[in-house]
């Protein structure tokens, strides 16, 4: 027993006692109510109405169910919601996805995400893995498992082996052997015996009753117990699945309609990842853990990602031993990183940890895979794939990024805590001054005094309906919804948003004064410069030339068409459109874009080292740093081959077959070895 959990005394064990007497009373009332109808059900197939409802699949199609369950224990009362949602994948496999919520030991919220993916044989068997988080009371445990049915007529043989680790248990094995036998087609008695390193041996019974009258209704209880005490919950639980619609029911009805068992079996939704067993990672130990029995006593977790670092240490600088040096900064890292922005620290943090628990280069359980391309994309160590990193990191990678405030306000939004924007309204007032800030002062201007005596929270027409808006989205107030208010004024709010440039550049349109942007300008000089701006030393730098010979305002091909429209858009020359070079200046100028750095992480990923002959970072003896990587391994294979040796010059093409840039390969490698056709004919056409 861990040091502070809790002795059971003789009321403990009496309150088993009624628990167990319960939740055996609940489970013989849901039997007899349920034994009468099914007595009458007929075994019914799809096809006699002309459609088949199971093919055999994992699962017959994207299905759902949701628990809404109460009970309790000694530690309080335990109820919330569980919904699930399950998809096919191909026709032998399925993924399912899992949730839960509620409270526990009377007043301890928590929340928690799972997955389950699975092979299953619908009249052999199942056999899969599943991973899932909780978060409760500042406190995280996660948990990992196998999973594993068998079935035998009317009987379905169960098995789970698992690894659990967090805050509220140490790292730990559990395991439960169990089995379901269906009494009737539609009503289910289960039990199980779990054991669980850490509380020593429990189990679980449950009983489930279809109601066949009401399409994907169902009654259920269950009780999870340890060495300790008994924790019972009942409910209802809601089938969403093709055979519980309502078209499939009518069809069916007559015939006694589809059962439970079939819902369990050919449907392919699984139980809940919460609700597996009474040992070990679930609802029981939410319960304990609300209650105080098991206090936090774990290892602290391992201190994030500890020696990968992450960006900047990553894993909140990992924990214990800091990160590590400067650490790696790949695809995945910022990944992490991005998702940890946006839900670390809310009731959706468990979804970091099941993110990491996959993903993690170094601790997940796809690392084999997300290693390497960690390897390849690492900013810091130079790997070959680098700039990818880098389009992403400028793209979300954090506050000062192009999507930064975005992120940012999804924290905010799901943390309940409104601290990411400098902006102070609701998002009517917001709405108001975007508007107000692209028409005011042009011909447009009454349609923005339109809108104010419309909308304004204080003396609109719609103030009845607007204010009340603008009070739950209110930033200075920290009103429940005040993220939402700070999400778009990252988006298109007048100072230094996403889109302000674009709203100042519609301003000029219309008022006729270009006085808002940082280019002097005309659009077509501006579209040279950033196609320059990208291209610049890649080996499509030669294309940018092209582009110079057929717009250049003064000698281009297409002069006398180019020079007048980048004089109606000279901004120097307050050309009548000059408003348009503004705009796109402002979201992919060189200088200044709110996209520019997007734009140099691309021409970093085109760019050829010319006095190397190959791409940065790359092998230049023809290894593949992402051999046996699916996809990526023959593409970077293929750029590998080519840094080692530049374009094929006798015809050949390393990337034939592969759509769209085999056929752009084959045609660079033909130039490479015979130049320009001059018979007319045109190497890329169609």
């Amino acid at each position: 027993m861990k040091h502070g959990q809790r002795v059971p005394s003789s009321t403990g064990k009496n309150n088993r006692l009624r628990m167990v007497l319960s939740s055996t009373a609940l489970v013989s009332t849901l039997a007899v109510a349920t034994w009468g109808t099914a007595q009458e059900a007929v075994p019914v197939s799809g096809d006699q109405f002309g459609y088949d409802t199971y093919n055999g699949d994992a699962v017959s199609g994207v299905s759902g169910r949701f628990d809404l369950f109460g009970g309790g224990d000694d530690n309080g009362a335990l109820y919330g919601g569980a919904p699930s949602i399950a998809i096919p994948i191909g026709h032998d496999f399925g993924l399912q996805f899992d949730a839960i919520a509620g409270v526990a030991a009377d007043e301890a919220g928590f929340a928690g995400g799972a997955a389950q993916f699975f092979y299953r044989s619908p009249t052999q068997g199942m056999i899969g893995a599943a991973a899932g988080g909780y978060y409760i009371e500042g406190q995280k445990q996660y948990g990992a498992a196998a999973i594993a049915e068998y079935y035998l007529d009317n009987v379905t043989l169960e098995a789970l082996a698992g690894y659990q680790w967090g805050d509220i248990v140490d790292e730990s094995f559990y395991g439960r052997l169990g089995a379901s036998l269906y009494v009737n087609p539609d009503f289910r008695l289960g039990a199980g015996v779990a054991y669980d390193e850490e509380t020593g041996w429990g189990g679980d019974v449950g009983a489930e009753a279809y109601i066949a009258d009401v399409p994907g209704l169902a009654l259920f209880a269950n009780a999870y117990f340890d060495e300790d005490n008994v924790t019972g919950v009942g409910g209802v639980r809601f089938y969403l699945t093709p055979a519980t619609s309502l078209v499939s029911s009518d069809r069916t009805k007559q015939a006694g309609g589809v059962s439970l068992m079939d819902l369990h079996r050919n449907s392919g939704l699984r139980a809940n990842f919460f609700g597996l067993t009474g040992s070990g990672f679930g609802l029981r130990q939410i319960s304990l853990a609300g209650g105080g029995a098991l206090p936090s006593g774990g290892n602290g977790g391992n201190g994030g990602n500890g020696g990968n670092g992450g960006n900047n240490g990553g894993g909140n600088n990992g924990g214990g031993n800091n990160g590590g040096g400067e650490g790696s900064n790949g695809l995945i890292d910022t990944v992490q990183d991005v998702v940890d922005n946006a839900l670390g620290g809310t009731a959706l943090d468990p979804v970091v940890g099941l993110v990491d628990t996959l993903v993690d280069p170094e601790t997940g359980a796809l690392a084999p895979l997300t290693g390497a391309l960690n390897d390849a994309t690492d900013s810091n160590a130079g790997g070959p794939l680098a700039p990818v990193n880098d389009i992403v990191d400028a793209l979300a990678g954090g506050s000062d990024s192009s999507l930064g405030g975005v992120v940012d306000g999804v924290q905010d939004l799901v943390s309940q805590d409104a601290n990411s924007s400098s902006y102070s309204g609701g998002l009517i007032d917001l709405v108001q001054g975007v508007v107000g800030n692209a028409l005011d002062g042009t011909a447009l201007q009454p349609l923005a005094d339109g809108v104010d005596t419309l909308v304004d929270p204080s003396t609109g027409a719609l103030a009845p309906l607007t204010s009340a808006l603008n009070g739950a989205t209110d930033v200075s107030s920290n009103a429940p919804l005040a993220a939402v208010t700070e999400i778009v004024d990252a988006l298109a709010g007048t100072d230094g948003s996403l889109l302000g440039s674009t709203t100042n550049g519609a301003q000029d349109l219309l008022s006729m004064d270009a006085n808002s942007g940082g280019t002097g300008d005309g659009l077509i000089e501006e579209v040279q410069y950033v196609v320059g701006d990208l291209l610049a030393g890649t080996p499509l730098a030669p294309l940018g030339g092209v582009v110079d010979m057929l717009v250049d305002p003064s000698t281009g091909a297409l002069a006398p068409l180019t020079a007048p429209l980048n004089d109606a858009t000279d901004v120097g020359g307050n050309g009548p459109l000059a408003s348009v070079t503004e705009i796109v200046d402002g979201l992919a100028g060189p200088d200044n874009g709110e996209l520019a750095p997007v734009v140099d992480a691309v021409n970093d990923l085109l760019s050829v080292d010319m006095a190397g002959g190959g791409l940065p970072g790359l092998p230049t003896d023809g290894t593949n740093p992402l051999e046996g990587v699916p996809v990526l391994g023959d593409l970077v294979g293929t750029l590998t081959d080519l840094a080692s040796g530049g374009l094929p010059t006798d015809g050949t093409n390393p990337l034939e077959g592969v759509p769209v840039l085999g056929d752009l390969v084959g045609t660079l490698t033909d130039l490479a070895s015979g130049g320009l056709p001059t018979d007319g004919a045109n190497p890329l056409e169609g």
